[in-house]
């Protein structure tokens, strides 16, 4: 049984309604009709179904009742033993009934008292299971996010550590491209390594190239322009890995449309050096 079902089985709710419950039970049974509609739903029907019982089944008073009334107020006296018994038998099971009632008032306060922190304490620590979990969120995240710097930081380092050993190799030979009639002090260098066959390429001096426009990188093989590759990255602090190349006779740098050219634009070469 609920504490709903508990309060109203008491019978307190029909003392509340006939009013004769004490002021302590009458102000319990209003809080409790206040945090529970079925409770004062159940009010609302006991003190209906009291009202219409008075109506079908009210009594006249007969002719002359009045006058009897004073007749035996005169001659009233004293109640005999054989009399008071029973009305002592009477007031001592009204008595045991109130007191029955009380006891339940007092389990079902009990009940409510307990329910009630309950129901605080859950709130208590859903509260704190939902904290935590939202620090642990954003530990994870904050932890997802270090390694994905983490992971940068270490390409980042062996990508230099390479581009490093990589200028240190003796065999590795440094192409300085000069400026053309376009833009004479215009300057790339180059890095080949003809035994790794490895090329890369630094911009000391070249401009911004429009949108729609791009620097492209070649090769001279016997006096045959190869593609080397597009420069991402104008920029005096890139250096920019190419493509490959066995052998090479120059390297020269043109201005091409985005995406890059199969044939040189020559009137566009901005800078050129010799092996």
């Amino acid at each position: 049984m609920n504490l709903k079902e508990l309060i109203i089985s008491s019978g307190i709710l029909e003392d509340y309604a006939l009013g004769s419950a004490s002021e302590t039970d009458a102000k319990g049974v209003e809080c409790l009709a206040r945090c529970y509609p079925e409770i004062q739903e159940e009010i609302f029907l006991i003190q209906n179904s009291l009202q219409r019982y008075a109506e079908q089944y009210k009594v006249n008073p007969p002719e002359g009742l009045k006058e009897k009334i004073w007749l035996s107020i005169q001659n009233d006296t004293a109640p005999t033993a054989q009399s008071a018994k029973p009305h002592s038998k009477g007031a001592s099971g009204n008595l045991t009934a109130i007191m029955v009632k009380h006891k339940k008032w007092i389990a079902a306060a009990s009940v409510l008292f307990v329910f009630t922190g309950l129901l605080l304490y859950s709130l208590y620590l859903h509260s704190q299971l939902k904290e935590t979990n939202n620090r642990f969120a954003l530990l994870e995240t904050e932890s997802k996010l270090y390694q994905k710097e983490l992971q940068a930081q270490k390409e980042a380092y062996t990508l230099v550590r390479s581009q490093f050993d990589f200028l240190l190799d003796p065999f590795t030979e440094k192409v300085v491209l000069r400026g053309t009639s376009i833009q004479p002090e215009a300057l790339a260098t180059v890095y080949w390594n003809k035994n790794s066959q490895e090329v890369y390429v630094a911009i000391n001096n070249l401009p911004q190239p429009p949108e729609d426009k791009q620097f492209q990188l070649w090769a001279l093989v016997d006096g045959r322009p190869f593609d080397a590759g597009l420069i991402e990255e104008v920029s005096a602090l890139n250096v920019q890995k190419m493509k490959s190349f066995k052998d090479a006779d120059a390297f020269a740098i043109t201005l091409e449309k985005k995406g890059g050219s199969q044939v040189p634009t020559l009137e566009a070469m901005y800078v050129i050096g010799t092996i």
